[in-house]
């Protein structure tokens, strides 16, 4: 199953946000699906495309946020080494403070993609950001 493919939507048409958390949905995903393999994307040379995919998918990301480029190289690493570490910990066992429990639902994952979300934002543009607060209350009638 190629990495790129288990979004589910074209992530054209999807904002920055939502193809951030759907990239990280689909990271989970594919290592619960394949959870003997998925330690293998640690691995530079094992991982082939969907690492490249992934590291492209992340730029195209940062960059329609408004994240200035000096701080793209960065703000991937930092969200690479969350979706790898959580997912591969998860199947591992190895994830500090888990539980069964904890892990058979997404709610703690995805409270942890709004909060990347939130370090993306802080670090965006100015410009980006006003334009995104600006859009929020046209939503919220404002």
């Amino acid at each position: 199953m190629e990495l790129g493919t288990t979004v589910g939507q074209n992530p054209a048409d999807l904002d920055w946000r939502h193809r951030l958390r759907a990239m990280g949905r689909a990271v989970r995903s594919l290592a619960r699906a394949h959870p003997s393999a998925f330690p293998l994307l640690l691995n530079r040379s094992a991982a082939g495309p969907s690492a490249s995919w992934l590291a492209a998918a992340l730029q195209g990301i940062l960059a329609d946020a408004g994240v200035p480029v000096s701080e793209v190289p960065r703000q991937a690493r930092l969200i690479c080494a969350f979706l790898l570490g959580y997912t591969t910990g998860e199947v591992t066992g190895g994830l500090p403070g888990s539980s069964p429990e904890m892990l058979e639902g997404a709610a703690e994952f995805d409270a942890d993609l709004d909060d990347l979300v939130g370090m993306v934002e802080l670090s965006a543009a100015p410009s980006s950001a006003a334009k995104t607060s600006a859009e929020e209350l046209r939503r919220a009638g404002g």
